[in-house]
């Protein structure tokens, strides 16, 4: 598995932030990946950067402005089982 942070320009630290929080983490299961725009560039850009840097088979997307719930991914990688 591995989880790929895009930082899209902010200037409120939050590249150093997802660093300092995940980069030092020791999960043999899990490759985290950041990503930073120098400036902002958008959501378009983001989600293109993300997944251009994607090796998996399944990717999901999520963003800061809450589009869904994180508990919902369960459910929705639930749904790629066989049969569902």
């Amino acid at each position: 598995a591995e989880v790929i942070f895009v930082d899209d320009g902010s200037t409120d630290g939050t590249h150093d932030a997802l660093m300092g929080a995940f980069g030092a983490l020791n999960l043999p299961a899990i490759t985290f990946r950041f990503e930073q725009h120098p400036q902002n560039r958008g959501l378009g850009a983001a989600l293109r950067t993300g997944l251009g840097s994607a090796a998996g088979e399944v990717i999901v997307t999520t963003d800061s402005d809450g589009t869904y719930l994180f508990s919902t991914i369960p459910d929705l990688l639930a749904c790629l089982k066989p049969g569902v």
